[in-house]
């Protein structure tokens, strides 16, 4: 429960900074670029994350439409045959009916991934860390914002805002700092944790 407590206390702490050096950034974007910092998880450390800044912020990323998720045996085979997204949705997938909309939003984003290159290599650290959970988060947000690749145009926008303001950009990377040393398997596992997360983040 420390772990947890650290991070909750980090996130909330960065978010206060950066709002209150960005007070235009919104909400949205921010809390999208929180959820991808847990695409980091316990295996990557900050050079995956400064490469990553790197990344979405020297060019505009090419992602496909795909918004109409199919139906509930379609989405859950897709997640269920393989086996990483498998295990970051186990307990969404016992009970599909609970938890439909995360499910759909899951195979909206995990289908766009595979089909961008540019995403690919955003995310590289998504098949060594396994949070696909955070990216689906992520992408939540973002398809409250935009759709396609102008919700990713928007989270690059706000990263950049907060790249180039010392301030935020020492929260942001603070906040990477203190998830990377606390974030463990039992928390990635956790539905309790994500509900905290998206309380402070609402």
């Amino acid at each position: 429960m420390a772990n947890q407590d650290s991070i909750i206390t980090a996130i909330k702490t960065g978010l206060g900074s950066i709002t209150n050096a960005l007070p235009t950034l919104g909400i949205n974007p921010l809390a999208a670029i929180i959820y991808s910092l847990f695409t980091f998880g316990i295996k990557t450390g900050t050079q995956v994350y400064a490469t990553w800044k790197q990344y979405v912020l020297s060019k505009p990323l090419s992602v496909p439409l795909i918004d109409a998720p199919p139906d509930a045996d379609t989405i859950i085979e897709y997640l269920s045959s393989n086996p990483a997204y498998k295990d970051a949705f186990k307990d969404e997938l016992k009970d599909f009916s609970s938890n439909d909309f995360l499910l759909k939003k899951a195979f909206i984003a995990l289908n766009q991934m595979e089909e961008s290159a540019d995403l690919q290599s955003a995310f590289a650290h998504l098949k060594v860390s396994g949070n696909y959970k955070a990216f689906v988060l992520s992408y939540d947000i973002l398809s409250r914002i935009g759709s396609g690749s102008s919700a990713y145009d928007l989270f690059r926008t706000a990263l950049k805002q907060i790249e180039d303001n010392i301030d935020a950009r020492t929260a942001l990377d603070e906040m990477v700092t203190v998830i990377t040393e606390n974030f463990t398997s039992d928390i990635i596992d956790s539905p309790d944790f994500w509900e905290r997360i998206k309380a402070v983040l609402a």
